[in-house]
C-alpha cells in the first residue's frame, strides 16, 4: 500500500513538473514571437517582467489596497502606442471567525496611450451588446441595481448607457463630458471583453490575452479606439 501512495506521489510531482515545463517553453516561445513582431512594426521590445507603474503613472498600476501585483511582460513599445501582456493580482481578506486569504491573478493584453490632450477620468467595459428590452439585458440590469443596493462600491458614478445595460460605465469626473464621448456607442458592439481606463492624458486598453498571430488586429483595433474617442472630445 505504501509504494502505491509512494508511486502515485512521486507521478504528481512528475506531472507538475511537466506542466511547469510546457508552461515555461510556451511562454518563451510567445516572447520570441512578439519580439519578431516587434522588430517587424519599428517597436522596441522588453521581455520583462518589469512593474507596469513604470510604464505610466496611473493608479491600476499602482500596488495599494487589494492589489499585490501589476507586472509587464513582452512590452512592445512604440512613439505613440505601448503594447504588453499585464499580470494584475489582487489579495482578498475573507471570513469573520475563520479568516481566510485569497488570491486571485488576471492576465490581459494591453494597449497604453499617451494621448495629446487629457480626457476626463472613466472606466469602461464592454459586457454584453443585449439591448435593455432583452432577457440578457433586464438580468445584467437587475445585477447592476442589486450591486449598488447592496454596497457603495468605488466612489463616483455609474453611468447609463442607452440601450446597452451590458455597458458600464463609471467616473468620479465631469460625469456630463464622460457620457458625451459614448454617444455612439454602437462602436462597441463588435468589441465586447474590452475595457477602458483613462485617466488625463494616459488611456489604457485591455482585452483578454491575444495570441502573437493577431498582433496586428490588435493594434489596429486599440488605434481606432483611441481615434475613436480624440474625435469625440474635439
Amino acid at each position: 500500500m505504501g509504494q502505491i501512495i509512494g508511486g502515485v506521489f512521486v507521478l504528481i510531482i512528475a506531472l507538475i513538473a511537466l506542466f511547469v515545463w510546457l508552461a515555461s517553453r510556451a511562454n518563451k516561445r510567445r516572447s520570441e514571437s512578439i519580439r519578431e513582431w516587434s522588430f517587424r512594426n519599428g517597436y522596441n521590445f522588453t521581455p520583462g517582467p518589469m512593474p507596469a507603474l513604470q510604464l505610466a503613472p496611473i493608479e491600476r498600476f499602482e500596488i495599494k489596497g487589494e492589489t499585490v501585483e501589476a507586472e509587464a511582460r513582452n512590452i512592445a513599445s512604440g512613439s505613440r502606442m505601448t503594447l504588453f501582456d499585464f499580470s494584475h493580482a489582487t489579495r482578498h481578506e475573507s471570513g469573520v471567525m475563520n479568516n481566510r486569504t485569497q488570491y486571485q491573478r488576471k492576465i490581459t493584453a494591453c494597449a497604453l496611450f499617451k494621448l495629446d490632450e487629457p480626457l476626463p477620468r472613466f472606466m469602461f467595459m464592454s459586457m454584453s451588446t443585449a439591448g435593455s428590452d432583452s432577457l440578457t439585458g433586464k438580468l445584467v440590469s437587475s445585477a447592476i441595481g442589486l450591486a449598488k443596493f447592496v454596497g457603495p462600491g468605488r466612489p463616483g458614478q455609474l453611468i447609463a448607457i442607452d440601450d446597452r445595460p451590458g455597458f458600464l460605465l463609471h467616473t468620479d469626473d465631469d460625469a456630463e463630458r464622460v457620457q458625451s464621448l459614448f454617444r455612439e456607442p454602437r462602436f462597441f458592439d463588435d468589441k465586447c471583453g474590452w475595457e477602458v481606463h483613462c485617466t488625463g492624458t494616459w488611456m489604457l486598453l485591455s482585452c483578454k490575452p491575444v495570441e502573437p498571430a493577431g498582433y496586428d488586429a490588435f493594434a489596429n483595433l486599440a488605434q481606432q479606439i483611441r481615434e475613436h474617442f480624440t474625435r469625440l472630445s474635439s
